[in-house]
């Protein structure tokens, strides 16, 4: 990572702080920002020293992590003006001078995720919410499955409560990093969600978010899909999680090459009829190959419903390999023959013989063209 320059409005060399900072600032932010902030001003006096994030964090026993959360809050704070490159690493910090009036430290309030990730303390003092991780209740026996749970929408109380939650904030400061700008009311509670109900912890969602965006998926709606299908088949670990999209991406890949589909990833709704072949049903890729060919022999297009249909029967007989499909479609193919054996064979006298001989020949020839018809549509 290249160096960060480091630099300041004035040309004055001194270790200096603002008595406005003091009176203003201090009190109300985090110590741990306050050190960061001072080491910052630090730095500034000795020319010779070469600011990075890493230095910073070796000298102050903190993380890289750490530190960009307090940067973050003092920008937020109107102290600090950040610039970042096109990779999106910082490259630029530029001390501002503390404002003049104590008014625009303590600006109104909207609730996004600034509030959540730096908030300010209002006048007068609250009772402070309990923050939203869920407490030590006792198991019910009929959990509600993951995939019938829908997300809520927080209130504006209980998003500010998150910002006791060190890990919250650090999850926010993530998303928006990653995601490139200020996270809407929308996208909080989805990534509230996967915390607070889902129970996902920090490196969880952020492999999520970055699997995802290296995907070519930007959508939270389409991450969500994910964490709820997560919940539902109990993957809790990020080792879980890893190995669960690793397996994802084989069989999406599959599925594709099968089809024929190119230039575009699968819808979710697309994806969800993958996981249910090979994760619910637990068919191999021979087995799932077999019937998209069959989809594709018999109506000529790409069509999951279809393809899905085929898999059920599968899965309701029991069938777990090609010898059980085999099996399967010999014994259709035998019953079908049976049952028009018995209608091409109606039992009539002698003189209906000699009467209707072309009309029976008629009938023959309709029963093969529809036991044809027939065992055409069962494959």
């Amino acid at each position: 990572m290249a160096d960060i320059h480091l630099h300041m409005e004035t040309g004055h060399q001194v270790t200096c702080v603002s008595n406005f900072f003091i009176d203003h600032y201090m009190k109300d932010a985090p110590g741990e920002y306050v050190k960061i902030y001072l080491y910052l001003l630090r730095t500034l006096s000795d020319p010779e020293r070469v600011f990075a994030i890493s230095a910073m964090a070796a000298a102050l026993e903190h993380t890289a992590r750490d530190i960009r959360l307090a940067l973050q809050y003092w920008e937020d704070a109107g102290l600090l003006s950040l610039t970042y490159d096109r990779e999106g690493e910082l490259c630029d910090i530029c001390l501002l001078h503390p404002e003049s009036s104590p008014e625009s430290v303590h600006q109104e309030k909207r609730i996004s995720s600034r509030d959540v990730l730096h908030p300010v303390e209002s006048e007068p003092a609250v009772a402070k919410a309990t923050p939203a991780k869920p407490a030590a209740v006792e198991p019910v026996n009929t959990p509600e499955p993951a995939s019938e749970r829908t997300m809520r929408a927080y209130s504006a109380q209980e998003l500010l409560s998150f910002q006791e939650d060190d890990e919250v904030r650090s999850i926010l400061f993530i998303a928006e990093r990653y995601l490139g700008h200020t996270l809407s009311s929308t996208d909080l509670n989805y990534i509230l969600f996967w915390y607070d109900e889902l129970h996902m912890d920090e490196d969880m969602i952020d492999f999520l978010i970055t699997d995802c965006l290296q995907s070519g998926k930007n959508s939270l709606k389409y991450m969500n899909s994910i964490c709820l299908s997560w919940a539902e088949h109990g993957i809790t670990t990020l080792e879980a999680a890893k190995a669960d999209r690793q397996n994802h991406s084989h069989n999406a890949s599959l599925v594709r090459q099968s089809y024929g589909i190119s230039g575009r990833g699968l819808s979710p709704v697309e994806l969800s009829f993958v996981h249910k072949w090979f994760n619910t049903y637990s068919f191999s890729d021979e087995l799932v190959k077999e019937a998209i060919n069959r989809t594709m022999m018999n109506i000529g297009q790409v069509n999951f419903k279809y393809t899905d249909k085929i898999m059920e029967q599968w899965h309701n007989a029991g069938i777990v390999d090609a010898e059980g499909v085999a099996a399967y479609d010999q014994k259709h193919n035998d019953e079908i023959k049976e049952r028009f054996t018995k209608v091409k064979a109606p039992k009539t006298s002698d003189r209906s013989k000699d009467s209707f001989h072309n009309f029976s020949s008629q009938v023959e020839y309709d029963m093969d063209d529809i036991e044809a018809r027939l065992l055409k549509k069962q494959l």
